[in-house]
């Protein structure tokens, strides 16, 4: 199921269970326990399998039931691991400093309080980290089968940048999770799909043959049972709303849910990448971040930028991509919507006046800044220092900027700006790599890409056009096309861009598929490596005394074909074929691949044995020698 039939089902569940969340639930109910019902009997006929071949083989031992045993067995005995694999989900426990209630007396009586008027939820722990977010988490100790150990989570810029009114709503509606007040199973089936998610990862990250009962299941159960849960799990986040509305006030709830949209994007687009430009000269991770962070968060943010990204906010459709709704559909959910906004009129909440960190915290504000900065600062000691000489040696190697000549040379420098400080940083040097080639692809891209940041459209058109002359680069201009539309609440631009990438998804599969090897009916051609590229790997092939020649060519590809496909012929001395170990062709291959600098996808081969029809063919190729290196 590609995502636009995913979003089809999702929105046929929406208007089919409108404002009938109990059949709903039922409904995915059914599908949990149908696919307990279905892993059961696997696991059933796969022992009963396996203890049939075991009698066999006892019972009536010679050379056939032994074979039979042997083989079968290995099938139904990965198919038994495969499943227990899958149904052992493993989830670590998540990391924060842990907090008592001698440390904060002021937060465990709000907790205290939400236990009785929300949800009656005892938490094993109840941890402080640096995200901005507050979760409750449950870690199955049992897989799929559950017995949870739950954390209540508590990020301290979210406590440093929310009043207490507007975090009691937060809070209220964290607890609303876990709350069956509406005598629902919502909780345990919250619970269940995570747990599931998780599960139908493992079986899809195994190779094993025992997976061969196991993925046409899953690829039938997990989207129809994921639409379903999505659909339920939306409405939860509607009604969690409602309750942390209740508990707290709707004005509370409502302020909360605009203050975290718009100083969620101020730390992620601005403060923290101001911490991370910092490796660009200072050799050490800094201390105080979450210092710098807290003083951050008290600042007033330019009346433009607000406005901007609230605006982006209000427009941004709901749709299928996240179970929390967009802004405007939760604030009108709680008749919340602030009166300006019918108006055009986009404004930033006034500061609060005493932060829930303070009123909440007490003493231990500080102490957690201090502890999580230390965490942080080692945590990012030996990266720090790696990316910070990695910057020194892109600086050193750009030479001087008098000498940049050609486009090649200042789109080095481009890529340079990029890497080191951002696309805007960048644009004086894409405009001089488009003064000297108009048609350069790379350049054009990042131009597209950053006037979309900028909020102007003109980067619709470039980007688009850049996709059809380099379609590898199709995802990502989708991925910008989306971000653009989104944030623009162009809804018919969003469905046209998911039909796209399910179509372009098809595509990359197909030419994937294409360049997985050559068969006898495929074409082949000259290759198109340059000098310089031969040379590179002529030092390679220097350096394995078993190779006296190579031969490469390039593969006829009908899609991507500005993506190279080349075939790589390895001829040995005569000394090694005398000498080798069983494996040792294929642990030369594995070598020459990885160290082979050749763009795009390429196909290194022994040539003998079976493979000397298409050694044959390779060297038939004009130009095909390329180490030796001809003189």
């Amino acid at each position: 199921m590609n995502r636009q039939q995913y979003n089809e089902l999702v929105t046929k569940i929406e208007r089919r269970y409108e404002g009938r969340p109990v059949p709903l639930l039922r409904k995915a109910l059914f599908y949990v326990w149908f696919s307990y019902g279905y892993l059961a009997l696997v696991l059933i006929v796969s022992v009963t399998v396996l203890a049939g071949l075991v009698a066999l083989v006892i019972f009536k031992p010679n050379y056939a039931t032994i074979k039979l045993g042997l083989i079968i067995g290995v099938v139904f005995g990965a198919l038994f691991l495969s499943i227990v694999k899958g149904l052992w989900v493993k989830m670590s426990p998540p990391d924060g400093i842990p907090l008592k209630k001698q440390d904060a007396p002021e937060l465990f009586a709000l907790l205290d309080q939400l236990r009785e008027q929300v949800a009656p939820v005892k938490f094993n722990s109840v941890l402080v980290n640096g995200d901005f977010n507050a979760a409750v988490v449950q870690v199955p100790r049992l897989g799929i089968f559950g017995f949870y150990r739950s954390y209540l989570l508590l990020g301290l810029p979210l406590l440093q940048t929310l009043g207490t009114d507007e975090f009691k709503a937060v809070l209220a509606h964290e607890f609303a999770h876990l709350s069956n007040r509406d005598g629902s199973s919502g909780s345990w089936l919250y619970r269940i799909r995570r747990s599931w998610e998780q599960m139908i990862s493992n079986v899809a990250e195994s190779g094993g043959r025992g997976s061969f009962a196991l993925r046409p299941f899953v690829s039938w159960f997990w989207p129809r049972f994921n639409a379903h849960a999505f659909v339920l799990s939306r409405l939860q986040e509607y009604r969690a709303d409602a309750l942390g509305a209740e508990f707290a006030g709707t004005e509370a709830m409502g302020r909360a849910l605009q203050r975290i949209e718009l100083r969620g994007r101020w730390l992620e687009e601005s403060v923290w990448p101001d911490v991370f430009r910092r490796v660009n000269h200072e050799s050490a991770a800094p201390g105080e971040v979450f210092q710098f962070l807290a003083t951050r968060s008290s600042e007033e943010i330019p009346a433009d930028q607000s406005s901007e990204w609230l605006e982006h906010a209000y427009l941004r459709p709901t749709d299928h991509s996240d179970t929390h709704p967009a802004l405007l559909d939760r604030l009108r959910s709680l008749d919340a919507v602030p009166p300006e906004i019918g108006q055009g009129v986009y404004k930033d909440l006034p500061p609060v006046g005493k932060t829930a960190a303070a009123e909440l915290l007490g003493g231990r504000e500080k102490d957690l800044m201090e502890s999580l900065s230390k965490d942080w600062q080692t945590g990012m000691a030996i990266p720090w220092k790696a990316r910070h000489d990695e910057v020194r040696k892109i600086r050193s190697e750009l030479g001087p900027e008098e000498e940049v000549e050609t486009a090649e040379d200042a789109w080095k420098w481009a890529a340079a700006m990029m890497d080191i400080e951002d696309d805007g940083a960048a644009m004086p040097w894409i405009e001089r790599v488009l003064g000297m080639d108009p048609q350069h692809v790379g350049a054009r891209f990042v131009k597209g890409r950053h006037l979309l940041t900028q909020g102007n459209a003109d980067g619709v058109s470039l980007l688009e056009e850049v996709m059809q002359e380099d379609r590898g680069l199709g995802m990502e201009v989708l991925g910008l096309l989306h971000g653009h539309y989104t944030r623009t609440g162009n809804v018919e631009e969003l469905k046209e861009i998911t039909r796209r990438a399910d179509n372009l998804d098809e595509f990359y599969e197909i030419a994937e598929r294409e360049r997985q090897g050559v068969n006898k009916s495929d074409t082949l051609k000259p290759h198109s490596l340059s000098p310089d590229m031969i040379r590179r790997c002529a030092k390679i092939f220097e350096g394995e005394e078993s190779i006296a020649e190579v031969h490469v060519a390039g593969k006829e590809v009908e899609h991507m074909k500005n993506v190279p496909m080349h075939a790589v012929s390895l001829n040995l001395t005569g000394s090694f074929f005398k000498l080798k170990s069983g494996n040792a062709d294929q642990e030369l291959v594995n070598r020459v691949v990885e160290a082979l600098p050749i763009e795009g996808t390429f196909l290194v081969f022994v040539n003998h044995k079976d493979q000397k029809w298409l050694g044959k063919r390779v060297a038939e190729q004009p130009g095909s020698l390329i180490y030796p290196v001809p003189e």
